[in-house]
């Protein structure tokens, strides 16, 4: 339903190994009201209207690689 809250569930699979120890993502959960990090190797469930990833940080590449679904 529009405007209604709804579950998703964001995975960071940006994590290259000992080398490249990739970034977290910084996803903005309903516009700037709330913020999560997301480190590499790792998934959340978040709860909200809209997601946004905001930024990438932490690592040696200029970039973080991921993906989210629609859970609820």
């Amino acid at each position: 339903m529009p405007g209604q809250p709804c579950i998703y569930r964001i995975h960071n699979a940006s994590g290259q190994g000992a080398a490249d120890p990739g970034n977290a993502m910084i996803v903005e959960v309903d516009g700037a009201r709330r913020t999560i990090r997301v480190n590499v190797d790792t998934s959340v469930d978040v709860m909200g209207k809209k997601i946004r990833v905001k930024a990438a940080t932490g690592g040696q590449t200029v970039r973080a690689e991921g993906w989210y679904v629609l859970i609820s």
